[in-house]
């Protein structure tokens, strides 16, 4: 079944390496599997599908997928613990992002002025990127708060 292909990608992104292609593949399986009419209401496949999300960071589509499997088996206990350790992660994300790490804003200043090009090793200004189709892709340093939801080019 799709769900269990799915789990086998799963299994493979954590014991063999963690690689986008994997979760990609695993997503792709959990897709599949939703459409099986069986599949569709075990909370088992929504709660998988969770996991690979939350690795995926895709917060918002993890989020509802725990939910989903707590809906569909309310006792069973691991979706809502996954569901309240990524709501409290989240929220202590936002908070740090909210408060600059609850650093001074001087020091904050001093410990961007102090990295080095060279520190940012594969990340430094002029070293260009592959990323899926795209080749040759610059980084470039930039403030968080100047970032934005989906694609920053």
């Amino acid at each position: 079944s799709w769900s269990v292909l799915g789990n086998a990608y799963l299994c493979q992104f954590f014991m063999v390496a963690q690689e986008q292609a994997t979760l990609k593949l695993c997503m792709s399986a959990y897709k599949q599997a939703e459409q099986d009419p069986i599949a569709k209401g075990q909370p088992d496949l929504y709660y998988n599908k969770g996991i690979a999300l939350k690795y995926d960071e895709c917060y918002e589509e993890a989020l509802e997928s725990f939910d989903y499997a707590c809906r569909l088996d309310p006792p069973w206990k691991p979706p809502k613990q996954e569901l309240a350790t990524l709501v409290q992660y989240l929220n202590g994300t936002n908070e740090l992002v909210r408060t600059k790490g609850k650093i001074k804003t001087k020091k904050l200043q001093q410990m961007v002025q102090s990295i080095d090009k060279k520190m940012l090793g594969m990340y430094a200004p002029d070293v260009l990127h592959t990323f899926g189709s795209r080749r040759n892709v610059s980084l470039e340093q930039t403030r968080i708060d100047s970032l934005q939801v989906g694609s920053n080019e």
